[in-house]
């Protein structure tokens, strides 16, 4: 062991040691007790029995002293010879023991805390895991700890930084370690609902509450995946390893008494990683500086929303002197009276709200210090703020980890500087991708069990639960044989070829991109359903002709979304892409003209804005529009298309398609004896449970997110078509080498 790591572990068991005493005895309430009073207690402290609701604190005791038998026999290790080791051994541990009986000694001085003897026990328990621990991996822990400092290239450095972050989410999540095998304890937190098989069922009923735990739950995963890609793991295997952990940490979690083992966390942590696996390598390209200093005045203002919610601010005199007598008075104080999950949860949420404060300062071009003292003086400026507001508390303490966390965002920013990823060191793939084909029909019957399940889940809108007919499984095997040809072929279309193809097929594709839609939707959905949207026939016209009509001259505004987005997006030659936007013009002014001018169809018309005006049906179609484009981009991203806008248009696609369909929709009906929105109308359960306006952000962010997943996974599937040859190009001459003179 080199002498730096030497040092390192001296002073890191030193400052730990420091932790433990001073964790031990918070709050620090000295209470004076004669010595042989404190003796006649201490003769007879107690063995408690411990319940499922006290297993947590004794794993914990076992947790705290792990780490510090294992720093101290690092310290001593040195000596090579093996009876040295083995007495410095029996030292660390016998003195870890030691520690332990005197820190329960002192804590009679210190109420509340508890004296047992079962935290004597499972310390010592602790020291002796240890140095086990030392004895079985110490030199080569230490001296990967130690090779961070060393660790120049690329992937080294995001090897190690994606094992800390996933140590950090494993540990983090199975907390508080009230661990189990009793069948049953299982069976009754199974009764207790704290087992969910059912997606998006275990959620909070607050809309506002379940929107942020969705998505801090992708956010968590975000880093993981692009750690994974930037280390030189493709996109698909990234986005696999991400389901593969979320899917083992979920399984663990089934152990953990009072923790919730949900389906949910698993789709997630998928949009996670997908997301993490689209973002380029490189820090610099996801956040340019101009761009990395607009979304550092963005994060400031979300940290203000979410330490100061709900901005009810006090400065009377009563309640000034009533906060300045609640402030806490010893460092750490306020995290004692609660759990040691609670306690954990605090300081994880203050330390990672910052570390991206502390980056974006570095990314904007900040120097180090000046980056810390903004992360120091945004994290003064909330906490003060907290001193008015009723539900919050100011604390000193949060102060500090809140500065902890933008100076790891600080080091972080340039720790990775140093290891960014060049195209020249990604290793090479162990074999080639599957066949497309058969992606493409994974993909098929995977929409399939996806519309069999989500038809019939009971939060989803009542129309969505009446589109399958007797048969399910045939109707769910076309319904998403119909989604694949709606999505797939404006992409198909839009990669054929040389442009030559795609511009004499684009009319009569559009055509027929309508009718086999209708084909299929016929097969899959019952015609009542059909009805729901496009109306019932009204005129005499032989068969289902009338019903045609209707919904070629609706579909019509689709293909004039589909096309031109997917032929943007997925870099279609130049005439395929200019021809795709001359045919949207009057393909959008043919649908209005049917849907609204000439059938009036009162399903579609009541929910368009004043009263079915032709702006209000154009703002319906920007927003169909960039959602389509937002997938389509996603799918290019995913096939390595490197274009700059593509990842901002994907991610703002959908605060866009939002604002769209606010001017475009109605924003009052009043229908069925009462007085809800065209959103509303769309997206709640059903009419009687009309959803609000926190549930109905929820449900649209939902159901935006699934329409451009599956346009992605579908044009990501897709097979290539053959390029055409057009005409033939003529031949050129090799070059000839110069003559040496």
């Amino acid at each position: 062991m080199n002498p730096s790591s030497r040092r390192l572990l001296l002073g890191t068991a030193l400052a730990y040691t420091v932790f433990v005493i001073y964790g031990s005895l918070v709050p620090l309430d000295f209470r004076p007790l004669p010595l042989a009073e404190a003796l006649a207690r201490f003769q007879a402290m107690p063995y408690l029995t411990l319940g499922i609701g006290s297993r947590a604190d004794w794993v914990a005791n076992i947790l705290l002293f792990i780490p510090l038998a294992f720093l101290w026999l690092g310290v001593v290790w040195h000596h090579s010879s093996r009876p040295w080791r083995l007495a410095a051994t029996l030292a660390v541990g016998a003195a870890s023991v030691l520690l332990s009986v005197a820190i329960e000694f002192a804590q009679l001085y210190f109420p509340p805390r508890t004296v047992s003897l079962n935290d004597i026990l499972a310390e010592s328990l602790g020291a002796v895991g240890g140095v086990a621990l030392w004895w079985v991996a110490g030199e080569r822990l230490v001296a990967w700890v130690g090779g961070w400092r060393e660790a120049h290239g690329p992937l080294a450095r995001h090897e190690r930084l994606l094992a800390l972050w996933l140590c950090g989410l494993f540990f983090y999540n199975v907390l508080p370690l009230d661990l189990t095998i009793s069948p049953v304890e299982l069976y009754h937190k199974f009764r207790a609902g704290r087992v969910v098989m059912l997606p998006f069922a275990g959620l909070p009923a607050d809309p506002s509450q379940a929107l942020y735990d969705l998505i801090t739950d992708v956010a968590l995963w975000i880093p993981a995946a692009w750690l994974w890609r930037a280390g030189g793991a493709s996109r698909a295997r990234a986005v696999g390893n991400t389901v593969a952990a979320a899917a083992l940490l979920e399984f663990l979690q089934l152990w953990v008494y009072s923790r919730v083992t949900d389906v949910t966390d698993v789709l997630t942590a998928a949009l996670g990683g997908f997301m993490g696996a689209i973002l380029p390598r490189r820090g610099e390209a996801i956040f340019p500086r101009a761009a990395a200093a607009a979304l550092l005045g963005a994060w400031v203002v979300v940290l203000v929303g979410l330490f100061w919610y709900p901005f009810d601010f006090r400065a009377d005199g009563p309640f000034l002197s009533q906060r300045l007598a609640g402030l806490p008075r010893v460092p750490f104080a306020a995290y004692y009276f609660g759990t040691e999950y609670r306690a954990a949860t605090e300081v994880l949420h203050k330390l990672l709200f910052f570390v991206p404060l502390g980056w974006l300062a570095a990314r904007a071009g900040c120097k180090r210090g000046a980056a810390l003292v903004l992360s120091l003086a945004v994290a003064a400026l909330l906490e003060g703020g907290q001193f008015f507001l009723p539900g919050k508390h100011a604390d000193l303490t949060d102060w500090l980890i809140e500065g902890c966390g933008g100076g790891i965002g600080v080091w972080l920013s340039g720790w990775l500087a140093k290891g960014t990823l060049s195209p020249t060191v990604l290793p090479a793939r162990a074999s080639q991708r599957p066949r497309r084909g058969l992606r493409l029909i994974a993909v098929w019957w995977g929409l399939a069990a996806f519309a069999l399940v989500g038809t019939r889940l009971p939060s989803v809108p009542y129309n969505v639960r009446e589109l399958l007919g007797e048969h399910a499984l045939l109707s769910s095997l076309a319904l998403s044989l119909a989604m694949l040809w709606i999505v797939g072929f404006p992409a198909w279309l839009a990669r054929a070829g040389d442009g030559r193809r795609g511009l004499a097929w684009l009319p009569a594709g559009i055509l027929l991109h309508g009718v086999f839609a209708f084909a299929l939707l016929r097969l899959a959905v019952p015609i009542e359903s059909l009805y729901d949207v496009v109306g019932s026939p009204t005129l005499d016209w032989p068969g289902e002709s009338e019903i045609v009509a209707r919904f070629l001259g609706l579909f019509a505004a689709v293909s004039a979304a589909a096309f031109p987005a997917a032929s943007l997006a997925l870099g279609a030659p130049r005439p395929v892409r200019w021809l795709a936007i001359a045919l949207a013009c009057p393909l959008v002014v043919t649908s209005y003209a049917v849907v609204v001018l000439a059938a009036n169809t009162d399903n579609l018309t009541e929910l368009l804005a004043h009263s079915a005006r032709w702006d209000a049906f154009l703002w319906v179609w920007l927003a169909g529009f960039v959602t389509a484009l937002a997938g389509y981009g996603l799918a290019a991203w995913i096939d390595g298309r490197r274009v700059r806008w593509l990842p901002w248009a994907v991610l703002g696609a959908g605060p866009v398609a939002w604002v769209l369909l606010a001017f475009g929709l109605e924003p009052t009906l009043v229908k069925y004896g009462r007085v809800f929105s065209a959103l509303q109308f769309l997206l709640s359960t059903d009419r009687a449970h009309y959803a609000s306006d926190g549930e109905l952000v929820l449900r649209f962010g939902l159901a935006w997110w699934l329409a451009v997943s599956v346009t992605a996974a579908v044009t990501a599937v897709l097979p290539a078509p053959q390029p055409g040859t057009g005409r033939k190009a003529k031949a050129r001459p090799a070059p000839q080498p110069r003559p040496v003179p």
